[in-house]
């Protein structure tokens, strides 16, 4: 007997109904499996990248040099630096932004995605500046009264411009080295050039702060366990990135519950078929006996049905995702279709 043939005989097994239940159920299951799957990939990808821990003292420890070290030596953390705090008014042409300095190493600054130039050299008489893009979008003519869209970016020469740094009365020149991608007002400045000024002012130059990188979020937990074990304090800024992948994870974990359902439900209507149609099937095993087919066969009857309606549903459900994933991706290319969807 040839396959099409066998195949053929195993559709005809039972109704169309409970034929048509089953991939149903199946390639619903299969769907929100696909979609519970990407959710959890995204977050572990997410999860992946590096973030940044902000660490301060209380008022009965200090922060030092020794400090860094003790944090460098911690599992899971990339490179720690030192960091100084200084609010400073910085003007460039007709353009002015008011910005709170943080003077950090340079090593510090390496792993930065730059949308221009680069991190500031470690020498020099020049206080050379890292800005943020949120940081240079601060920058503003006091005399234009007209209202920028998000994406606006002041027309500077960024690299090539000369600035002037203002703090406590004291005017400095200053040149930017890069522009790195980010939202937040961040301005970074070489932690020794900073601390030299706050001296000649007068000023408080000890660290107000440690900067601490981690290789992934999802390691940020037990870095900052391990920080606070030693007394300090610790500000996770990716804790409200945590609360999302929270409940997207719970997304994921009800989607996957769904796919059990409609695997189980698939399984209770071919179950409930084979009840209903056990008669029929016997009659028709007894006319395949006649016909000189073998028990093994007939029993692989059933078996191949099975797999065939599981495998039509397991194809829909996987297309039904694919298609969903393309009409997202024409709507919005940049978007992750499942939490456009889901979360």
């Amino acid at each position: 007997m040839r396959l099409t043939d066998y195949l053929a005989l195993a559709r005809r097994g039972s109704r169309r109904g409970y034929q048509a239940a089953v991939v149903l159920f199946t390639a619903a299951a299969f769907t929100a499996l696909c979609f519970s799957a990407e959710i959890f990939m995204t977050n572990r990808g997410e999860k992946s990248q590096p973030c940044e821990l902000a660490v301060t003292a209380p008022g009965y420890l200090a922060l030092t040099e020794q400090t860094v070290q003790d944090f460098r030596a911690i599992p899971d953390v990339v490179d720690a630096s030192g960091i100084v705090e200084a609010s400073a008014n910085i003007t460039t042409g007709k353009y002015a932004a008011a910005l709170t300095l943080v003077g950090i190493d340079g090593e510090y600054l390496h792993d930065l995605v730059y949308a221009a130039g680069e991190p500031f050299p470690e020498s020099g008489a020049m206080p050379w500046l890292v800005l943020s893009e949120g940081a240079a979008r601060t920058f503003a003519d006091p005399e234009d009264k007209t209202k920028h869209t998000a994406g606006y970016m002041p027309d500077i020469d960024w690299l090539g411009a000369d600035f002037t740094l203002r703090m406590g009365g004291s005017a400095l020149s200053a040149r930017v080295s890069g522009i790195f991608e980010g939202d937040g007002p961040a301005a970074y400045v070489r932690l020794d050039s900073l601390r030299a000024l706050l001296q000649s002012l007068g000023q408080p130059s000890g660290y107000t702060g440690v900067r601490v990188r981690v290789t992934s979020i999802g390691a940020a937990e037990a870095v900052s366990s391990a920080i606070t074990a030693l007394g300090y304090q610790v500000e996770n800024r990716d804790s409200a990135r945590q609360d999302k992948w929270d409940a997207r994870s719970r997304e994921a974990v009800y989607l996957a519950v769904l796919a059990a359902a409609g695997l189980l439900c698939a399984c209770l209507v071919t179950v409930a078929g084979a009840a209903r149609t056990r008669e029929a099937d016997r009659r028709r095993a007894d006319v395949l006996r006649w016909a000189g087919m073998s028990d093994a066969a007939i029993r692989g009857l059933g078996l191949l049905r099975g797999a065939y309606l599981a495998l039509l549903g397991a194809v829909l459900g996987i297309g039904a995702h694919t298609l969903t994933a393309a009409l997202v991706a024409l709507a919005d290319p940049a978007s992750n279709f499942a939490l456009t969807i889901w979360g």
